[in-house]
């Protein structure tokens, strides 16, 4: 009986260490397409940016604009 506990325990361990293992994130490649200056003044210069971004993974991510402080 203990034997048959510790071999599903040893068949459940083992494919919840599998499939956490598949889960790892790819992180997506972000090429620079283009950079335009916008306005430029003594205290500062706004550029604007043209981004190519290709996501390897199956995870949606969706954006319009980017601001930086």
């Amino acid at each position: 009986m203990k034997r048959i506990i510790l071999g599903h325990l040893l068949v459940g361990m083992t494919l919840l260490l599998t499939s956490c293992a598949s889960m790892r994130q790819i992180a997506p490649e972000v090429s620079l397409l283009g950079l335009q200056l916008e306005n430029l003044t003594l205290s500062h210069a706004i550029l604007s940016a043209d981004l190519s971004l290709y996501n390897p993974t199956t995870f949606r991510w969706i954006s319009n604009e980017l601001s930086t402080p």
